[in-house]
């Protein structure tokens, strides 16, 4: 029904999602080690604290930069996801552009057609192509 070049772009759309994904498996071990470092951030933290109370106000200077290195690895960190997880984030909205377009361009061609035929026509060739 739909010409092949519109199954063609589809399916190229569906793989590139798939391998973008799979990036996420990445993200979720990348966000476990995350929290351990955040938890050991939390627990420097919190032994700055009680030594602070010990001293009460004593070597603050020493205490104010021993909180400034924890917050520089924690800064240090948020960074380093966030350069993790870019690519991926403009990859899928780039796919979802795609997508847009791809549908619009079906639209066009296809005018006969409704928008749930479509949908149909386009989700049983990405089972035939096992990628549904």
């Amino acid at each position: 029904m739909i010409k092949e070049v519109f199954y063609q772009a589809a399916i190229n759309i569906k793989k590139r999602y798939y391998e973008l994904t799979s990036d996420l498996t990445k993200y979720e071990s990348r966000m476990l080690a995350t929290k351990d470092k955040l938890d050991d951030a939390i627990a420097s933290i919190n032994k700055i604290e009680e030594i602070a109370k010990k001293n009460k106000g004593n070597n603050s200077k020493d205490l104010l930069n021993e909180l400034l290195k924890v917050l520089d690895n924690v800064d240090q960190e948020g960074k380093s996801i966030e350069n993790f997880m870019d690519p991926i984030n403009k990859g899928i909205e780039l796919l979802a552009v795609e997508e847009t377009e791809l549908y619009r361009r079906i639209c066009e061609t296809h005018p006969d057609l409704s928008e749930q035929q479509i949908v149909e026509c386009v989700k049983e060739r990405l089972k035939k192509e096992n990628l549904l």
